[in-house]
Formats: structure tokens, C-alpha cells, sequence
């Protein structure tokens, strides 16, 4: 389902960027230009939070604006990671409202730290790891928060290349060393970092645990695996 989604999400992206590119910033040719720059970095985390950085406020407001309008009329995608991107607590609130009513991961294809503050809380849904849907084969919130958080870490600029690397490290959904095992390893994580966050001391988060050392040839085995159709890595 996971896979199925991100494909969508990718293919719905191309699409409505030639919305985007029409949204008009009034009377600010300044801030029309930095929307512009924004949208053509869209996929490339690091120029993407240079250029929100370098916002001046009132050219921020005035895209955020444009963008919020941009939303009422449609479900635009892209307008809604750019949004996402500049720390836009409506917008945020908004992705997260689909991600618990339609499993919708859209929200985690942006790389604001935020993100991970609104969506944390499904780390702790004490649920099995139980297949649903059928052929939609849904993985459970709790499972799915933890993986898309760990792909948030690996591409995100506003945590340390330490963190980059050890979210990396991880295999997606734990691999062979197990869905529960790395569900609670993200929980952990959390719990230790979660005070950075409320801080917005983003480069103070530290690494979780590495994934354990298992010996050649006597993999371990953690049960429940992910399903084999869900949780590859998303083309780049």
C-alpha cells in the first residue's frame, strides 16, 4: 500500500505543479519570485531549506497566503508540502488530519522538523503489526509513522549528517531485525530527543540506536516481518 501511495503521490506532484506555477503572489513581484524558486526545488531538501531560510517575513506571509488560497480551492499537493516546508501549522494540521483519516503519507514527503512533532504521537499506538485493507494491504499507523519518520530523517537538512546516517543505516521497517524491534527504537528515539524538538533545537537531535550487529549467515529472524510488497525506498 505504502509503495502504491508514494507512486501516486510522485504522479500527482507532476501534475499539479503546473497548478503551482499559476498561483500569483498580489502585488509582491519579490515574493512571486521566491514561490517560483521554491517550486523548481521542490525534491531538493537542501536548496528547499535554503531558500525558506533566506525568506525575508513579509515575502513568507505573502506566499503563505497565496498558498492557503491555493488549498481552499483544491487538494493541491504541492502547494501543500511548500506550505509544509515553511512551517505552516494550518497546512500541517491539515496533512495531518488525512494521514489519520486516510492514511494519506503526503505530509512526510516535506522535510520540516514539524512534521515530526504532529505525527509522533502514532508511534505510541499500542496495535500488532496486522495487514488490513485486503489487497490494499495497510500497514498499521503505528508502523507506518515509524518508517516514514526514519525516510524523514535520512533526506531531512535541519538534523546533523550523524543523524542523516544512522537513519540511513536502518533497514526500511527494521528489515530482518524486525518491525517491533524498530517501532520501538523509534519510540525511543523520540523519547530522548523529543525536548530538542520542542526547542526548535533541531541540531542538537542526536542518533538513535544502530541497528544490532547479526552474525554472517545466522540472521536473525524477528517476528513479524514486513510484507514484501511494502516499505521500499522511493525513487529519488
Amino acid at each position: 500500500m505504502l509503495l502504491r501511495s508514494l507512486t501516486l503521490i510522485i504522479f500527482l506532484l507532476a501534475i499539479l505543479e503546473t497548478a503551482v506555477m499559476g498561483v500569483t503572489v498580489q502585488n509582491n513581484p519579490r515574493a512571486q519570485g521566491e514561490l517560483n524558486r521554491l517550486i523548481e526545488a521542490a525534491g531538493n531538501p537542501t536548496i528547499t531549506k535554503d531558500l525558506t531560510d533566506s525568506l525575508v517575513a513579509n515575502d513568507k506571509t505573502a506566499i503563505i497566503d497565496a498558498l492557503r488560497d491555493v488549498l481552499k480551492k483544491s487538494d493541491d499537493s504541492m502547494a501543500l508540502n511548500i506550505l509544509i516546508n515553511l512551517g505552516d501549522d494550518e497546512a500541517i494540521a491539515k496533512a495531518v488530519r488525512e494521514f489519520q483519516q486516510r492514511d494519506d503519507v503526503n505530509i512526510f514527503e516535506a522535510i520540516h522538523p514539524k512534521i515530526i512533532v504532529a505525527t509522533a504521537p502514532y508511534l505510541f499506538i499500542n496495535e500488532p503489526y496486522e495487514i488490513r485493507g485486503g489487497e490494499l494491504n495497510i500497514e498499521p499507523k503505528s508502523y507506518t509513522t515509524a518508517e516514514m519518520l526514519r525516510r524523514l530523517l535520512v533526506r531531512s537538512p535541519y538534523f546533523t549528517p550523524e543523524v542523516n546516517r544512522w537513519a540511513a543505516a536502518w533497514p526500511d521497517m527494521g528489515g530482518s531485525y524486525g518491525v517491533e524491534r524498530f517501532r520501538q527504537m523509534m519510540r525511543d528515539w523520540w523519547n530522548v530527543n523529543k525536548a530538542y524538538f520542542a526547542a526548535g533545537n533541531y541540531s542538537a537531535v542526536r542518533p538513535g540506536s544502530p541497528p544490532p550487529e547479526i552474525s554472517t549467515g545466522t540472521t536473525q529472524q524477528s517476528s513479524p516481518q514486513p510484507s514484501p510488497s511494502s516499505f521500499q525506498s522511493p525513487k529519488s
